[in-house]
């Protein structure tokens, strides 16, 4: 069960044989923090239980492929690469992919990676598909803001979330087609990820 908040020297070939430690994916997703540890969390309580350092270090986002049952986690800053990794441990798999973004938020719709990039701190940002074993990317379009620091789809209603960062986090809609994101309200805290659980909430991690 992924989750964020909240984006890639070598390409690896291979699939990964791990097997993830078993949790209840109705209560529990999966974090990481602006330092690179990876969690798990409860989403009854919003305790979180280190599960351990990811390869990235500092990171904007991580992300788990359920058709393939591989996870990927985006190195954060202007560093431009990710990592796939571990998902019961953390630990990487592979080496760096190069993807020459910063993708700050990730979302798989089936098949397809979705991702918010920017190409400099606090810049513009746009909405591009993903490979992310890779590193390719194709540009959808510039989503009219700065950067988004989380998404989220809702299969429920074929829409795409995202929460913008870089200060006081609004909450907004991402156009698939075009990639312009469209205001829906004051989220009143810093968020830096969102994901849909089972139960089909909303949930953001961040901060105040």
């Amino acid at each position: 069960t992924p989750t964020n908040t909240s984006t890639p020297v070598s390409t690896p070939t291979f699939t990964p044989t791990f097997t993830p430690t078993p949790i209840n994916c109705n209560t529990t997703l999966y974090a990481s923090d602006t330092t690179g540890r990876l969690f798990t969390v409860n989403t009854n309580t919003g305790v979180g239980s280190l599960v351990g350092n990811l390869p990235t270090g500092a990171t904007t986002e991580i992300e788990y492929d359920r058709i393939t049952g591989r996870a990927f986690a985006q190195a954060g800053g202007v560093a431009f690469f990710g990592q796939e990794f571990n998902l019961a441990t953390g630990a990487a798999i592979g080496g760096q992919i190069p993807n020459a973004h910063t993708f700050t938020g990730l979302e798989w719709i089936g098949g397809t990676l979705y991702g918010t990039s920017i190409d400099t701190t606090g810049g513009p940002s746009s909405l591009r598909t993903l490979d992310p074993w890779t590193g390719a990317s194709t540009l959808i379009g510039l989503t009219g803001t700065g950067p988004i620091s989380g998404l989220a789809y809702d299969e429920s209603t074929a829409t795409m979330f995202g929460v913008t960062g870089g200060g006081a986090s609004n909450l907004v809609t991402i156009n698939l087609a075009t990639g312009a994101a469209t205001s829906v309200g004051a989220t009143g805290a810093t968020l830096g990820g969102l994901e849909f659980a089972p139960n089909g909430l909303l949930y953001a991690g961040g901060g105040q």
